[in-house]
């Protein structure tokens, strides 16, 4: 089977196990789904970045090594297919990388072939990588939405019909922009004026929390020094269970706050 025909398929493979996904409600699926479908899509992203590189004759051998070894954990989860685009890719970096070292004039007719013969074929292989950036971005975006919808259908169970949009303006209105709280003292905070204010259990707040702070009406920000690249981060114990004895000048990055988003 010819590539394009393979990624043709493997699209349909993704797309019918997006829909699979969303018609039984199984988020955590969509979302696995989704992690491979960016892992996907960054590797094309790079390998069209490395045949941009070679096409316009850029130092691409030092920079195509590198991004080998940073996508290799990715490669390893991937189909088959990318291996074998891989291992081509590859050859062209080697093959050019040694042709554009050289002066033209001291090209070998050996090298003026292979250039001749390859370019073209390089070429179109970026218009095909192009074409699949596309049809992942449109997989990409569907699972997305097929995730918003979920999450709002989740919501208005947990919160007796609400929308995400609707929780997060009543948290808004009572705390405004910013809770001035540590993480574990600002969650329970939180969490307490939804069980009063919504009416629901412990239980029902603690899945609500975690739903907002997942799409990111919530979001707690640290508190790091103006010199923190000179200071080492250390762990410390929530606040709840420091000791006596401990420094609290070096605290500083439990000194965080709850970011409220519209």
């Amino acid at each position: 089977m010819k590539i394009k025909e393979k990624f043709a398929e493997i699209f349909a493979e993704h797309d019918k196990s997006v829909m699979e996904a969303y018609i039984k409600k199984e988020k955590n699926r969509l979302k696995k789904e989704l992690l491979q479908l960016e892992n996907e899509r960054s590797m094309m992203r790079n390998h069209l970045h490395r045949i941009e590189t070679l096409i316009e004759r850029d130092d691409a051998p030092r920079e195509a090594t590198n991004q080998k070894q940073s996508d290799q954990s990715s490669m390893e989860n991937a189909h088959e297919t990318w291996p074998h685009l891989e291992k081509k890719l590859r050859e062209w970096e080697i093959h050019f990388a040694k042709i554009w070292a050289k002066k033209a004039e001291d090209h070998s007719d050996a090298e003026r072939e292979y250039a001749a013969k390859e370019l073209p074929m390089l070429k179109e292989e970026k218009r095909l990588v192009q074409s699949r950036l596309m049809s992942i971005e449109g997989i990409i975006a569907k699972t997305n939405i097929l995730i918003d919808d979920l999450n709002e259908d989740i919501c208005r169970k947990l919160s007796k019909g609400r929308k995400l949009s609707d929780v997060g303006t009543i948290i808004l209105k009572n705390f405004g922009h910013k809770l001035k709280e540590p993480h574990s003292k600002g969650r329970k905070t939180i969490r307490r004026f939804l069980e009063q204010q919504l009416n629901i259990s412990k239980e029902e707040s603690s899945q609500l929390f975690s739903l907002i702070e997942e799409t990111g009406i919530l979001f707690y920000r640290a508190g790091l020094p103006e010199n923190f690249r000179d200071v080492p981060l250390m762990y410390y114990p929530y606040e709840e269970e420091l000791s006596a004895g401990v420094d609290m000048g070096v605290l500083y990055q439990l000194n965080g706050w709850w970011e409220i988003r519209e």
